[in-house]
């Protein structure tokens, strides 16, 4: 009848662990294929980007050169002045054979915008040193920001 009870005890207490575990991971809800608003909301909530502005297309284009049928979504904020140097992209190229040529486009926009700040700001130039990109699967992230750490988490969160 002992080994019953203690059996007992030790069942109940591991399915208390496995609840325990299971609400813990249930707060990083990941999606599959998340959509780049699907992403850019989660970052949204995890960061105050109300000081920047969303750019269109055109201004993607004329920025980094990246195409169309290179991306099948996207979401840019920047800076309202020239005088910051914020801005956030996250990227979602449509084939995997883009990735590599779209993270380059990155990393030369960041190379340019460290050119132009050097001299200039040389406060938003230490953001431009400290920008962080990532891919991950057919997502691209370009953040320059005091919060680029945190939005990273979050980008990474979402996929």
């Amino acid at each position: 009848m002992r080994s019953y009870y203690k059996n007992k005890k030790i069942l109940v207490g591991l399915l208390l662990l496995i609840c325990i575990l299971g609400a813990f991971g249930c707060g990083k809800e990941k999606l599959s294929n998340p959509t780049v608003q699907d992403i850019n909301d989660k970052v949204n909530q995890g960061v105050d980007l109300s000081n920047l502005v969303v750019a269109d297309y055109p201004k993607l284009k004329k920025l980094y050169g990246i195409s169309r049928a290179e991306i099948e979504d996207f979401v840019l904020y920047r800076a309202p002045s020239n005088i910051k140097a914020d801005e956030l992209a996250i990227i979602k190229v449509k084939d995997p054979k883009y990735i590599d040529g779209v993270k380059e486009k990155v990393l030369q926009r960041a190379a340019r915008q460290a050119t132009s700040f050097r001299d200039y700001v040389p406060e938003e130039y230490y953001l431009i040193e400290k920008k962080i990109v990532k891919v991950k699967g057919n997502y691209i992230l370009f953040a320059v920001s005091k919060d680029a750490k945190k939005i990273a988490e979050l980008f990474e969160d979402s996929i």
